[in-house]
């Protein structure tokens, strides 16, 4: 048995684990580290002290933005205290859109830019391996 890691032990031991125990292990796993990776976001993007200018403004938009939990979303209000029902949808739509959004910008952007620095250095190599030395 794996020592000192839970979830790695839940695996190993599936005979004394109820099925759905380890997904909901992991899952609880990746909303803890999804929480602090979105508070850190949050702390980096948005101003410390906002000052009402338009780059304040914008700054607190975005880090709310790209600083939204995935599994947590936007609060929605009921639709009986709206006076506008159209609200009300354009609000459901932000509570789904925003942790999209979210999730495009922390983990896409890094996940491309991987990609590209992985295709410029295989270019870089295979340049490198026409060049002959001798």
């Amino acid at each position: 048995m794996a020592m000192g890691h839970p979830v790695v032990d839940n695996i190993i031991d599936m005979e004394k684990v109820q099925d759905s125990s380890i997904l909901r292990d992991l899952l609880e796993k990746f909303r803890q580290i999804d929480d602090k990776y979105a508070g850190k976001v949050r702390q980096v993007i948005m101003p410390n002290q906002p000052d009402g200018s338009m780059m304040s403004v914008a700054r607190s938009t975005a880090g709310a933005v790209l600083g939204a939990p995935i599994t947590h979303g936007v609060a929605t209000p009921d639709v009986d205290k709206l006076v506008n029902p159209g609200m009300y949808r354009a609000q459901q739509a932000a509570a789904y859109g925003v942790p999209v959004a979210s999730a495009a910008f922390r983990y896409g952007l890094p996940l491309a830019a991987a990609a590209g620095v992985a295709d410029l250095t295989g270019r870089v190599y295979d340049a490198a391996s026409d060049v002959e030395i001798f």
